[in-house]
């Protein structure tokens, strides 16, 4: 019996709605009752967030809703995850957000609230306090004791912070990456979500394009490139296609398929996305089967840039996929 890892950005949507076949693979998935989990890279939504945006147009899978507790798991709610099982008490944890609301500090807080109590949690750092956490980075011994997190797909929002009341950075200023920079070369932990250099946008000025969007593995690297050579061991990707991801994210998603009646058995699972450094990257790196679809980012005849991360199938589009899948008794 078969299990389906699904991507969402260039595999069941575009930026303007569903692809092509994303509502007959919902439809075969719900019918035939084959176990799923959709695996979003997003930093900036947690599972709930990505329910609420497959329930609405352009978005919307008609038929039963998706319930996320059972069939949905994003980077987000991984690095949540990866922080309370790595995070000492009394953790100075800075925070770089993309959504004006702090979900992922109500999250972190029903995780582990106890232990999320103890530590302070900040969007926004003056100088002299950026230089203090630096000075405790250095200390020996402190395993991520000081830790800056990103929350995001690209864009900042003025996320409030959680100890001050005050306003985050709202862009990707000098002044905030300094400090950042000031935390990272002196010790502090680097957790993000993922390696996606951007994502897709479009505009109707322009319909036959596709814009980049700078995305979160586009501001890690330049986070990796202050922690090069000495520090690089502490950065951490929870996402797909991250070290850190195989057990938090993929990890995760196998269990998920195992709760729905899947026997676990990983030649039977069968990791679908657009993606190879992300997507089929995280198949390869869980054992699991890997197929790309030409919906999105990469293409096959790109498979040479990309020599790790070998696909067992390609697909024009999801539908390819459907129609190989069991159908409804």
């Amino acid at each position: 019996r078969v299990g389906l890892l699904i991507d969402l950005d260039g595999t069941i949507y575009s930026p303007l709605g569903l692809l092509p076949g994303a509502t007959s693979l919902y439809e075969r998935l719900v019918g035939a009752r084959i176990p799923f989990v959709f695996l979003s890279n997003t930093g900036a939504k947690a599972r709930s967030g990505v329910a609420a945006k497959l329930s609405a147009a352009p978005f919307l899978l008609p038929g039963p809703p998706v319930d996320p507790a059972l069939h949905i798991w994003t980077a987000a709610d991984a690095q949540v995850a990866w922080m309370v099982d790595r995070l000492p008490p009394h953790a100075l944890v800075f925070v770089i957000s993309g959504a004006s609301q702090p979900f992922w500090h109500a999250m972190l807080l029903k995780a582990a609230p106890q232990l999320v109590a103890t530590w302070t949690v900040r969007t926004s750092l003056s100088e002299a306090e950026a230089k203090g956490w630096a000075t405790r980075a250095t200390c020996r011994g402190a395993e991520h004791a000081v830790t800056v997190a990103l929350f995001l797909d690209g864009n900042l929002a003025s996320s409030v912070d959680p100890t001050t009341g005050e306003a985050g950075y709202t862009d990707w200023s000098f002044d905030m990456i300094k400090k950042a920079s000031y935390l990272l070369m002196h010790g502090a932990t680097f957790v993000y979500t993922a390696d996606d250099a951007f994502n897709p946008s479009v505009d109707p000025e322009f319909p036959a394009m596709v814009w980049p969007l700078p995305g979160p593995g586009m501001f890690a690297a330049m986070m990796r490139r202050v922690m090069y050579p000495r520090g690089i061991e502490r950065a951490f990707c929870v996402g797909k296609g991250g070290a850190a991801g195989c057990q938090f994210m993929m990890g995760t998603a196998l269990a998920m398929l195992r709760a729905q009646g899947h026997s676990g058995e990983r030649q039977n699972v069968l990791m679908i996305g657009d993606r190879y450094d992300t997507d089929v990257r995280a198949g390869v790196q869980a054992g699991v089967r890997t197929c790309l679809v030409e919906s999105g980012c990469h293409l096959a005849a790109e498979q040479r840039h990309f020599p790790a991360d070998t696909p067992d199938y390609f697909a024009a589009s999801i539908l390819d996929i459907t129609r190989l899948l069991p159908r409804p008794p």
